[in-house]
């Protein structure tokens, strides 16, 4: 009996697991990633360029917007996307590797160049 009530509860679980709607406007994991190094690289550009707190959060929501336009999304359609992921963690935590992967490449390879321009003009 204790198996047959754990089997149905892991039923349901999987039920309500694939019920789960993706919203409209889906964003899979790959425009996601590429999405969230975006705004990562913007909110990066808006710490840089203003140094006063209430023109880093307009500066930033320019950006955002930048960002959005870029994607042909609205915010409405990015915000909902998100709180997909952010109810399905192993997926999130998937794409933020993929994330981190990338700015780390980014700023690798922005490292090298710097340093062979900087190599260049000695």
């Amino acid at each position: 009996m204790k198996l047959h009530n754990a089997l149905l509860i892991a039923l349901a679980a999987a039920v309500v697991a694939c019920s789960d709607p993706k919203p409209d406007g889906f964003l899979d994991r790959q425009h996601m990633t590429a999405l969230f190094v975006d705004i990562h690289i913007a909110d990066a550009a808006a710490d840089r360029l203003a140094a006063d707190p209430a023109k880093r959060d307009s500066v930033r929501s320019r950006l955002y917007e930048e960002v959005m336009r870029k994607n042909n999304l609205s915010r409405q359609v990015f915000y909902a996307n998100y709180q997909y992921y952010l109810a399905h963690p192993v997926e999130l935590d998937s794409i933020y590797s993929k994330v981190l992967e990338s700015l780390n490449k980014q700023l690798s390879e922005a490292e090298r160049k710097a340093k062979a321009e900087n190599t260049a003009q000695q």
